[in-house]
């Protein structure tokens, strides 16, 4: 608007001229607004152009910089260029150039990055490297296709390839064991396409029993574990264990910055607790449970394990105990096979039980992610992590067929509590 203030200027002299020769005062006053509202509308105009513009320039202002540098992508370089030498600049080119320069950011390395290194082993292209580096017979040569087989053949050889393979046994454990599973179930649940093709997001947890499984395999978790509440699974052990520290640490009103971890916890455990407090602030111990600092008022809750990382079984109800007494939160990852024959971590006294669910049936898929459990005391049941399943049946003086329904009941929880709670009603 500042550029164009002299026209103005110069049409208030021009009125004030014609005015004073001529006395046209009504003519030259109308004369002058026509051409003052042309002005302000020729500027309305520019001005919506250039505040598009200068939202464009100021995103584009660090290319000029990182040009001489070459640390900045081709695409915006030749954006800033079009744009330096052009008042307008098409929509659609603007888009395309911040989508490539989207992919150039965040996939691999940037035509600047790949040039720097083409220069460092002396090479101009990707080209001449590829021709130094993949031999002329087969660059050049086309690919040799492989005849058209049968899917029974097509088997047959692959399995002929797969038997020269020397498997090994796995010994490294560290909560992923090799199991069983029978066929009817992976064919009829594992590898069934109903649980993960649905047509709604949101009916296919009524149509499919979704919510139904999950509130089985909490049911399952509590009666394993010995626990008043369990979730509908995490995402694996790790996290499980990240979970119960911020637990403690939001049970412990966020005063106590301290967690305890025993040293026999697995070692990916351990390295996800430190991971994730380090951003809250909180400081981990990694040590022996039976030496054990009760007098730091800064401890808010310890995490043992049983079976351990060595495959020792512990009973840890004086260890529970004795956190109890100072308000100390006790967590402890456990495996479900185990106990079903030893003494669960609940009646040992412990608030939190985690673990990994992969003993019972699961393949291995490469190391995960499995589902992990989670399983709290009743004092608890606000800071859970995750989803919880329930059920809640209104009774009717007329008993009708009940039908499964879905519904989100987040209003029901405060609103600090960290996850939301999910409900399974019955309804006639």
């Amino acid at each position: 608007m500042r550029a164009y203030f002299p026209l103005q200027s110069f049409l208030v002299v021009v009125f004030v001229i014609l005015m004073g020769y001529y006395y046209y005062f009504d003519y030259c006053l109308n004369l002058f607004l026509f051409f003052n509202y042309i002005l302000y509308l020729f500027l309305w105009i520019f001005n919506c152009e250039a505040q598009f513009f200068v939202q464009i320039k100021r995103k584009l202002t660090r290319v000029r910089e990182r040009e001489k540098e070459g640390d900045e992508h081709i695409s915006n370089i030749i954006m800033y260029r079009c744009f330096h030498h052009f008042s307008t600049l098409p929509l659609a080119f603007v888009r395309r150039a911040a989508a490539n320069s989207y992919v150039n950011c965040h996939i691999g390395p940037s035509a600047a990055e790949s040039i720097s290194m083409l220069r460092i082993i002396g090479k101009e292209s990707l080209s001449d490297l590829m021709t130094a580096v993949i031999p002329e017979n087969i660059l050049r040569s086309p690919l040799k296709e492989a005849p058209a087989m049968s899917e029974q053949d097509a088997l047959s050889l692959l399995h002929s390839l797969g038997s020269r393979n020397k498997v090994l046994k796995s010994m490294i454990g560290q909560g992923y064991y090799e199991s069983i599973t029978p066929p009817v179930i992976l064919r009829n649940v594992i590898e069934n396409p109903a649980w993960y093709t649905p047509y709604t997001p949101f009916q296919a947890e009524i149509s499919q029993g979704r919510l139904e499984s999950l509130l089985n395999f909490q049911s399952m978790i509590i009666d394993l574990t010995a626990m008043d509440l369990a979730n509908a699974s995490l995402l694996d052990q790790a996290t499980a264990c990240a979970e119960a520290m911020y637990l403690a640490f939001h049970h412990g009103r966020k005063e106590r910055m301290t967690f305890f971890v025993s040293r026999d916890v697995f070692p990916s455990c351990v390295e996800m607790v430190k991971t994730r407090a380090e951003p809250l602030k909180i400081k981990v111990v990694v040590g022996d449970p039976n030496l054990i600092d009760w007098s730091d008022s800064s401890l808010c809750g310890i995490l043992v394990q049983t079976p351990d990382a060595m495959g020792m079984l512990h009973d840890f109800t004086t260890l529970f105990e004795k956190a109890k007494q100072h308000g100390v939160v006790s967590c402890c990852g456990t495996d479900l096979m185990a106990s079903v024959l030893l003494k669960p971590p609940g009646e040992m006294g412990a608030d939190v039980v985690l673990g990994s669910a992969q003993r019972f049936g699961v393949p291995l898929g490469f190391g995960g992610p499995h589902a992990a459990f989670f399983a709290v005391k009743e004092e608890f049941n606000r800071l859970i992590p995750g989803r919880v399943i329930g059920i809640k049946v209104k009774t009717r003086r007329v008993v009708r067929p009940y039908a499964w329904r879905f519904r989100r009941g987040s209003n029901i929880l405060r609103r600090n509590a960290p996850h939301p709670i999910f409900v399974l009603r019955k309804r006639s």
